[in-house]
C-alpha cells in the first residue's frame, strides 16, 4: 500500500496530521535577513497557473475558466511552446513595470486530453541523469534541462525584440513556475543572467530539484533573489531524492534508496507551508519534522489523495491559501 501511495503521488505530482509535535513558525527576516514580497509571490503564483493554459501548439486559452489569472491586463503576452514534442511551454508577459516569465509544469491528465503527450511529459521528468553545459558549473537534471532548452531560443528572441524596441527599459524581470516549471525556472534564470537579462527575483512553487550542489552554488553566486515555496506533504520538492530524504524513502519503499553521490539540491530561500497552513522560514529540525509527519501521513487512510492535493496549485488550494490568502 505504501508503494501504491507513493506511485500515485509521483504521477499526479509530476502532472492535518494528528501528532503531538508543536508547530513552529520562523521569520524569514530572522532566518535569512530578508523577506519575500508577499504581493509579488501571489502575482507570480497566478502567472505560473496561467502558464498551464498554454496549449501544445503555443496558443493561450484565455477562455478556460480554470486559469482566471490569465484574464488580468498585460501590455503583451507571448505563449511559447516547443515545436518538437509539444509538451513544454513558457508564458512571457510584458506588464507596465515588469517582464514575467512563467514556466508550465508537467501536463496534468485531463479528460479528452492527449494522453500520449502527457505520458511523454512525465517520462521527461524521470530523466534524472546529469547533464553539463559549457559555461555553467555543476550538473543539471537532464529532463528539466532539455525541457528548458526546447523553448530557450524563442524566449530569447522575444526578449531581444522587446529590448530593441525599448520595451524592457526600466522593467524588472521575474521568473516563476510550478512543479517541473519551478525547476525549469531555476535553469532559465542562470541562462538569462548569462545572456544579459538578470532576473530581479525568482519565485518557485512546488519545484523539483534542478541540479547538483555545484550547480546550486553557481546559481547562488549570481545573487538572484530566489524564494521556493513548498507545501506540507508535497512530494515533488523532494525529487530527485537526496540523502536528506533517505529516512522518508526507506520507510515508503521498505528499503534504503540508491542515491547518487552528487546529489541534487534545492535552490533558493525556503518558505514552507506548515501543518497549520502558515508560512515559515527554515528552522532547526524542520527537515526532521517534515519526514516524521510525512511518514505518519503515508501510514494513514486517504494518504494518496492528501499528497496529490498538497501539490496542486489550483485556485483555493493549499498553495493559493498560504500565498494569496484564497
Amino acid at each position: 500500500m505504501k508503494r501504491a501511495h507513493f506511485a500515485i503521488a509521483l504521477a499526479a505530482g509530476l502532472a492535518g496530521c494528528a501528532t503531538p509535535l508543536a508547530t513552529r513558525v520562523a521569520s524569514p527576516l530572522s532566518a535569512y535577513g530578508r523577506s519575500p514580497d508577499a504581493a509579488l509571490a501571489c502575482r507570480l503564483l497566478q502567472a505560473s497557473r496561467c502558464a498551464y493554459a498554454v496549449a501544445g501548439t503555443g496558443r493561450l486559452d484565455l477562455n478556460n475558466s480554470s486559469y482566471p489569472a490569465c484574464s488580468d491586463g498585460s501590455l503583451d503576452r507571448m505563449p511559447i511552446a516547443d515545436h518538437a514534442q509539444q509538451v513544454n511551454a513558457v508564458l512571457v508577459e510584458l506588464t507596465p513595470n515588469s517582464v514575467i516569465i512563467a514556466y508550465r509544469g508537467t501536463l496534468p491528465p485531463t479528460r479528452g486530453g492527449d494522453a500520449r503527450k502527457t505520458l511523454e511529459d512525465w517520462i521527461q521528468d524521470t530523466e534524472a541523469e546529469p547533464v553539463r553545459e559549457q559555461g555553467i558549473a555543476g550538473e543539471m537534471h537532464r529532463g528539466f534541462h532539455a525541457a528548458f532548452a526546447q523553448t530557450q531560443g524563442e524566449l530569447l528572441a522575444v526578449l531581444a525584440k522587446w529590448n530593441s524596441a525599448g520595451a524592457l527599459k526600466g522593467k524588472s524581470i521575474y521568473v516563476t513556475g510550478h512543479s517541473k516549471g519551478g525547476a525549469m525556472a531555476i535553469i532559465a534564470a542562470i541562462h538569462l543572467f548569462n545572456a544579459g537579462y538578470k532576473p530581479k527575483a525568482v519565485y518557485t512553487f512546488a519545484a523539483a530539484r534542478a541540479g547538483d550542489s555545484d550547480f546550486q552554488q553557481a546559481y547562488g553566486g549570481k545573487n538572484i533573489e530566489t524564494w521556493r515555496y513548498e507545501n506540507r506533504f508535497d512530494i515533488v520538492p523532494h525529487l530527485p531524492p537526496n540523502s536528506a530524504d533517505g529516512a522518508l524513502l526507506q520507510d515508503v519503499f521498505d528499503q534504503a534508496p540508491q542515491l547518487r553521490h552528487d546529489e541534487y539540491q534545492s535552490a533558493g530561500y525556503l518558505m514552507f507551508i506548515n501543518w497549520d497552513g502558515h508560512l515559515t522560514a527554515s528552522y532547526d529540525g524542520l527537515n526532521g519534522d517534515r519526514i516524521l509527519r510525512f511518514k505518519e501521513r503515508v501510514a494513514m487512510a486517504g494518504a494518496a489523495e492528501t499528497i496529490i492535493n498538497a501539490h496542486s496549485s489550483s485556485v483555493g488550494g493549499q498553495y493559493g491559501q498560504a500565498v494569496c490568502g484564497e
